[in-house]
């Protein structure tokens, strides 16, 4: 389907650099995406929790959500 696509393609970016703003952005994005995944999206969202990361106060926001 278009939304496992669209996952598909976030991961792929996601994984390409742990360290780019871009590769922050499509984890954040999966986060987004990921409704019932809950153990997926905590680990992306630990993933961003780290004050190196732009998506730092969204992902602290969405980890209290």
């Amino acid at each position: 389907s278009e939304m496992c696509i669209r996952d598909s393609i976030y991961r792929d970016i996601a994984s390409l650099n742990q360290s780019s703003q871009f590769a922050d952005f499509a984890k954040f994005k999966l986060v987004l995406l990921l409704d019932q995944n809950f153990e997926e999206k905590s680990n992306l969202l630990e993933e961003l929790i780290s004050p190196d990361s732009a998506f730092f106060l969204l992902a602290i926001e969405q980890k209290v959500l």
